[in-house]
């Protein structure tokens, strides 16, 4: 061996380190630091806080195996000292029996891998792909990003009162944007700004006017105002629900004299309607209504008695409440 001593120089018995006679020439080497080298002459050459042990040449594929029993443990620990905690300050164990990788930090388990990959931080059960456990109030998790401008900070923390969604900004553009598919950055679905004021672009929404004059049974709203969505047909008048939930509908016409009902029909059948008996003529008539809809069900408004005036005195509108 090449600035090291012989292994018989050392008193070592030829059972204690058996190395094989064909093996390539400098295999082991202890340097004259103490430094350990398996395929290398040189381990004190590396970081000076990790030279003490170096395994490769430096050339193709290089690795290290712990072998173990199927119903045993491999370890790798990091001690400070040389009683209770100080032997496993740190350390990773791999346990065989149930297929688990656990990393421990402070002499105590604080992430695991289960065997179905499941990573646990703070608790060694993880159900989920990623489980974190905090075992008092405050922040369970933090995620950042450091761009030199914004570095926007989102974070979840739990107290008595509940779970919070924690999100900050270091400039003043501190919106939290939501997106539901397509890349990143290009398919906003909802937008919290920091007043708390929320927006949806695609909030099925609508508003629509002109049913026409002295019209009795359907009024069909010819003049949408806006149409989020494109729900509202200005041809049949009817609002087509695109997802299921609670909408809520106002309708407001001129009614002519004498007796006068507007209602809400829900495919084709009539809801609550308003009635009013009036000795003028063209008095203002209204109804509204939170209606549950499923996806595919219409809701549109009629006049079950009398007639409307309408023209732009009337208005239809609706949109989703949730």
């Amino acid at each position: 061996m090449s600035n090291a001593r012989d292994l018989a120089d050392l008193g070592k018995s030829a059972e204690a380190i058996d190395v094989d006679a064909s093996a390539p020439a400098d295999s082991l080497n202890i340097d004259s630091s103490g430094d350990v080298g398996i395929g290398t002459t040189s381990p004190s050459s590396f970081y000076s806080g990790a030279n003490n042990f170096v395994v490769g040449d430096g050339s193709g594929a290089t690795g290290m195996s712990i072998f173990s029993g199927t119903t045993d443990t491999g370890r790798i620990y990091f001690a400070d000292g040389t009683s209770g905690a100080e032997l496993y300050a740190g350390y990773v164990e791999y346990s065989h029996n149930i297929n688990k990788m656990q990393f421990g930090t402070n002499g105590g388990t604080k992430a695991v891998i289960d065997s179905s990959g499941n990573v646990g931080i703070g608790t060694n059960s993880p159900s989920f792909p990623l489980t974190t456990y905090r075992s008092s109030a405050g922040t369970i998790a933090e995620f950042r990003s450091a761009d030199g401008t914004y570095n926007p900070r989102f974070s979840i923390y739990g107290d008595s009162s509940g779970t919070h969604l924690h999100h900050t900004w270091s400039s003043s553009a501190g919106n939290l944007i939501f997106e539901v598919g397509g890349s990143a950055g290009t398919n906003e679905k909802m937008r919290i700004d920091d007043s708390g004021r929320v927006t949806m672009p695609y909030q099925p929404a609508f508003s629509a006017t002109n049913p026409g004059i002295n019209v009795s049974g359907a009024l069909v709203f010819s003049s949408a105002l806006f149409n989020n969505g494109s729900h509202y047909s200005t041809s049949t008048g009817r609002f087509t629900a695109p997802i299921s939930g609670m909408y809520y509908f106002y309708v407001q016409t001129l009614a002519n004299s004498g007796m006068f009902d507007i209602s809400f029909y829900k495919n084709g059948t009539r809801l609550l309607g308003h009635s009013e008996s009036q000795e003028s003529t063209y008095k203002t008539v209204s109804n509204a209504q939170i209606i549950y809809m499923n996806a595919n069900d219409y809701v549109d408004a009629r006049v079950w008695d009398g007639s409307s005036y309408g023209s732009d005195y009337s208005i239809f509108t609706g949109y989703l409440l949730g």
